[in-house]
């Protein structure tokens, strides 16, 4: 419903973005000007209402006259093809929009004087322009004094100029054309084959910045491009990408995608660039394939993919209709469940039968795109970030999802949570920036504040016994806390991780090797000698399975002598950490297979904790992953 809401008031940009706008600067004083655009209104009061109070006089060839100081207009209309002299008082900016003239448009010139306009789109060379009639034209004139005088192979105008106006005298009435076309190949050209097409918008800018084609969606016609390169800009109103639609010119396709991962996040702009002429060339164009060829432009279907999965295996995919983020599980006796965190709220889905998700209820939230789930006994507690929704706390004996409240008292945000063995709750990054400790054990609805801690930010981390691992983002380093004193939590010690950025960490069974990711491109998970906090070394770290070394990790979890990683766009992966000098890749599942590289889309989250061994994965842009792997009965050794 959201959609429809916003579609609706942004209706009126969507028309009016899509005209073709032309500036043309008027000199104060006399000068010269024409315009290659046909205004949707070309009554020339209309073209100049927004500058009349600058406007002295303007006047065509046949002597007719717009002076509104007297309101006088025998011009009437801005005619395409001519010239006009205009008297301005003041140095002023005439903007004109509408559609775009063909340039090859007839230009009827009398037997003499004549004041023609021009309607190529570029700066040109006068003689190549008026070559077809070079032979009947006696001289051309600007408004700067310079001539055009072929008899006398005199030229100091040298070039016509978009938005100039010229005098020109011929030895006898003729019609002309511009040469522009000359110059140009045409393209047919396409945008259709997706939904919410009012929110879809292209166009294409020459060299100089200036707009020589724009549409929407549906839309399709001929276009003709002069060589060189172009600027092609796609727009998305609602932030959400083309959903489908796709751009084709001469065969070469454009489509505007949700790189951002938001769903109405508003105008949402990515650019390309087309050079004139090409060749189309079919063949592979996935950097990802094996077969990958960067000289081809026209994807013919022939990519050879590496397998995009190993040892894990796809059982069923819950698809949201918005993006979603963070995932943990549930589990009572006979029943499992997947706590999904959404743009828009709290989604619980009962994954009893695997393979048959079904969600039962879900709890509206503050849009954001970080939420954060634990849980505690029969209570699922959900933080979110950049939001004001403060401590979601939901009693899961009711899976009615009636039974829940909503506090502000100790923080109105937070990025993440953690909550130990012993029923303290740890929000991190929200108010103070570094930890806030609740105590759940009293009443787990009404949790009680036992401390603070605020010597710097941190934006995750755990908690075993009376330490805290937390991932200190900003400053680039995992630090330790002692937290047996609640109320008064000590740096024990801190170690830099290698990329600098410590997005998460979580501390293996025996308490001897701490695991990281840090969350920018390139980065690694990195593994830690701890036995000795005041003696910290890196053990290895590894990177996932796809070969592109600028995948971003997101979190990792340990499970056994396993770890867990969401892995953004290469999906999950599973590590054997059972050395922590040789960490191996043993299986991993791309959810994201659109995606590849660099980039924040995909595997937010990855829960590897249920009794029955299967991983929940959740994807940003595609859903609810239920996966299962051979390695599952290693997890609780």
């Amino acid at each position: 419903m959201k959609k429809y809401i916003i579609a609706i008031f942004l209706l009126h940009f969507v028309c009016t973005s899509q005209e073709i706008i032309q500036e043309i600067e008027l000199e104060n004083g006399w000068s010269l000007f024409s315009t290659y655009i046909e205004p949707n209104d070309n009554s020339i009061e209309a073209v100049f209402s927004d500058i009349i109070d600058n406007i002295i006089i303007i006047k065509d060839q046949n002597g007719n006259v717009y002076w509104p100081e007297y309101e006088l207009n025998s011009i009437q209309n801005l005619n395409i093809g001519e010239g006009y002299q205009i008297k301005t008082n003041n140095p002023i900016t005439l903007i004109i929009s509408g559609n775009q003239t063909n340039c090859t448009t007839d230009i009827n010139l009398d037997n003499g004087w004549n004041l023609i306009g021009c309607l190529i789109l570029e700066t040109s060379n006068i003689e190549t322009e008026f070559e077809s009639i070079v032979d009947e034209i006696i001289v051309i004139k600007d408004d700067q004094g310079n001539i055009y005088w072929p008899m006398f192979n005199i030229n100091t105008i040298q070039s016509i100029e978009p938005g100039k106006g010229y005098q020109i005298k011929t030895s006898t009435e003729l019609i002309f054309n511009y040469s522009c076309d000359d110059n140009c190949s045409n393209y047919t050209y396409s945008c259709d084959g997706g939904t919410w097409q009012s929110e879809v918008n292209w166009e294409i800018q020459n060299e100089n910045n200036e707009i020589i084609f724009s549409g929407g969606a549906p839309d399709n016609g001929t276009i003709c491009l002069n060589n060189g390169c172009y600027t092609i800009t796609l727009t998305d109103l609602y932030g959400d990408g083309w959903n489908g639609n796709i751009l084709n010119i001469g065969g070469l396709t454009f489509e505007n995608e949700n790189l951002d991962g938001c769903n109405n996040c508003g105008l949402e702009t990515q650019t390309f660039e087309l050079c004139i002429p090409f060749e189309l060339i079919y063949g592979c164009t996935d950097p990802i394939a094996l077969n990958y060829d960067e000289t081809v432009n026209i994807d013919d279907n022939s990519c050879i993919y590496p397998e995009s999965s190993l040892d894990m295996d796809l059982i069923a995919v819950y698809d949201y209709d918005e993006t979603i983020n963070d995932i943990w599980g549930y589990a009572t006796e006979n029943s499992e469940y997947a706590l999904v965190g959404t743009n828009e709220g709290f989604s619980v889905i009962d994954i009893t039968l695997p393979e048959s998700p079904i969600e039962l209820f879900f709890i509206e939230g503050e849009e954001t795109i970080w939420r954060d789930i634990k849980t505690w006994q029969n209570y699922a507690y959900i933080v979110c970030d950049n939001c004001s929704d403060g401590l979601l706390i939901v009693d899961l004996s009711d899976m009615t999802g009636q039974t829940y409240s909503f506090t502000t008292e100790f923080f109105n945000k937070a990025h993440n949570l953690f909550i130990d063995e012993n029923g303290f709750l740890y929000a991190f990054g929200g108010n103070p920036y570094g930890a806030m400790i609740l105590n759940l054990n009293t009443d787990p609805m009404n949790p009680t504040l036992e401390g603070e801690f605020d010597d710097y930010y941190l934006h995750d981390g755990m908690v075993r016994g009376d330490t805290l691992w937390g991932a200190a983002i900003y400053q680039g380093v995992f630090g330790i806390v002692d937290v047996s004193d609640k109320s008064n939590p000590i740096i024990m010690s801190s170690y830099p991780t290698s990329s600098s950025f410590t997005h998460n960490c979580w501390i293996s069974y025996d308490g001897n090797t701490l695991f990281t990711t840090d969350e920018v491109s390139s980065a690694y998970i990195g593994a830690y000698d701890v036995s000795d906090i005041y003696n910290i070394e890196m053990t290895d770290q590894i990177q996932s399975w796809s070969g592109f070394n600028d995948v971003v990790p997101h979190n990792t979890h340990v499970v056994g002598e396993y770890l867990v990683t969401s892995y953004y766009r290469d999906g999950v992966t599973i590590i054997d950490s059972s050395d922590p000098y040789n960490l191996v890749e043993v299986a991993y599942f791309d959810t994201s297979p659109q995606y590849e590289g660099e980039g924040f889309e995909g595997c937010w989250g990855a829960y590897p904790y249920l009794p029955s061994g299967l991983i929940l994965a959740t994807d940003r842009q595609n859903g609810l992953h239920i996966l299962s792997t051979p390695y599952s009965v290693f997890f609780n050794d």
